[in-house]
């Protein structure tokens, strides 16, 4: 027989012993791809061990999921043979043969995220790469206590009015049960001692987890991270905000995505999302400013008062964490995760006396600024006045402003008008009859603005 042209490194196919070798590799490899395909996958389904590129470095660190911890190269093998005997495969694989399909088809965990859409421990990104997620839920310790007496006592000392209880009740639930949506504001104005931090720390820390505590104003700009990676942050003995400070309060609550600067971070700025509720204590009276726009983001139940005095208080306190540790915390919990929250709007607080007043207190000082304001100033633009006012370190929106120009005798014509050349929206004293007067009047009280 003649030679042939040979199938792999001119093995002539008449050496049969030859060609069952060549064949026999190349099913091996196949086998051994197959199994490799086969290990990634059920390290993959039940998110056993990944690639991991979260600590940095060249090259990415194995880490088992189930432990919490990285795991060298051969203990990723040990799991490899553990599996493989699980598999009653008709050959022995070799980790070496399989080691390079199964890190090329691993997921890899690049990063961490705060997702409570999901109860999933991991999040998938693009392609094979997925994210550890940092939410987690509650889970109770023991068996719930029988009643919730002292709980309902509880709450009745902090919020006697029914309406604030109520609405506080539904606000935690809210946290418990959709802890996705974003939520209004609570500010509580209180006594000293009255039990703020035991609700703080022995019932909304313990259920909702995801707690932050602060007393920095600059915890709340654009450079924190507490609006995303957290879903309840207590703002506690702060001094009293600036109004820089409540604007950008107000810009940052009620908002879905928010564009977060993270410091020192090397990565793009863009929007994330935000979950966290605003939870602010103090002991002050008419703690902060508010304009009417910031009022829509927060409600604000009574003054928190002690029933009797603050030993009293202590008293019952201490009657209450016995409670909680005995079965107490599992009983709110369930308490909240069943509750009715239908009807609880978590976008638009209602308005409370409590709001109002502080509301009211809040617009005397523009207001009687704008009453000194105008007593010299017959004819003017709203967008020079809240100017003025800015350097003053005073804020009212312009339909604030257009109310108080009103209410001390002032107007403006339908259209926008000329005055002194400029076309613009212009307020007036009443009794000016026209632009022309009104022209007049401006330049006699602003002598510098003639526009030529």
């Amino acid at each position: 027989m003649s030679n042939v042209t040979s199938i792999k490194d001119g093995i002539p196919l008449t050496d049969t012993e030859a060609v069952l070798k060549v064949i026999d590799k190349n099913v091996k490899e196949v086998s051994n791809s197959k199994v490799a395909y086969r290990f990634a996958k059920y390290l993959n389904d039940d998110k056993i061990m990944m690639l991991s590129e979260i600590k940095g470095g060249i090259y990415p660190t194995i880490f088992d999921t189930r432990i919490n911890q990285d795991l060298t190269n051969q203990q990723l093998q040990n799991e490899f043979h553990r599996w493989q005997r699980t598999q009653k495969f008709s050959d022995w694989y070799k980790w070496d043969h399989v080691k390079e399909v199964v890190l090329s088809e691993m997921y890899t965990l690049i990063r961490e995220v705060f997702d409570p859409t999901t109860t999933s421990k991991f999040v998938p990104l693009t392609g094979k790469y997925i994210a550890r997620n940092k939410f987690r839920k509650y889970q109770p310790q023991r068996p719930p206590a029988n009643n919730l007496t002292l709980f309902n006592e509880f709450m009745f000392r902090m919020f006697n009015d029914d309406k604030d209880r109520e609405l506080i009740l539904d606000w935690i639930a809210h946290l418990l049960q959709k802890p996705w949506e974003v939520r209004h504001g609570i500010l509580c104005e209180a006594d000293g001692g009255v039990g703020k931090g035991r609700l703080m720390d022995r019932i909304i820390k313990p259920l909702v987890i995801h707690v932050k505590k602060t007393n920095k104003w600059t915890d709340l700009n654009n450079f924190s991270t507490h609006w995303v990676d957290s879903l309840f942050l207590c703002v506690d003995d702060a001094p009293t905000p600036t109004m820089a400070q409540c604007l950008a309060l107000k810009s940052n609550m009620l908002t879905e995505d928010l564009e977060v600067h993270r410091k020192f971070v090397q990565c793009d700025n863009g929007l994330e999302k935000t979950y966290t509720g605003i939870w602010i204590n103090t002991n002050k009276y008419r703690f902060m400013k508010m304009d009417a726009a910031l009022a829509r983001r927060f409600y604000v139940p009574n003054r928190i008062e002690h029933k009797v005095d603050e030993v009293e208080t202590q008293k019952f306190l201490l009657k209450l964490d016995d409670w909680l540790d005995d079965g107490g915390l599992e009983a709110v919990y369930d308490f909240l995760l069943k509750r009715d929250i239908s009807k609880f709007n978590p976008f638009m607080p209602p308005n409370s006396a409590m709001k109002d007043a502080i509301l009211n207190a809040s617009d005397s000082q523009e207001l009687l600024f704008i009453k000194d304001y105008v007593a010299n100033h017959h004819v003017l633009q709203i967008t020079t006045l809240k100017g003025i006012m800015k350097t003053e370190g005073l804020y009212a929106d312009d339909n604030q402003i257009a109310q108080y120009l009103r209410q001390l005798d002032f107007d403006t014509p339908k259209n926008a008008v000329t005055v002194n050349k400029s076309r613009k929206r212009w307020w007036w004293k009443n009794g000016i009859e026209n632009a022309k007067e009104a022209t007049k009047i401006f330049l006699e009280q602003e002598p510098f603005s003639h526009n030529n």
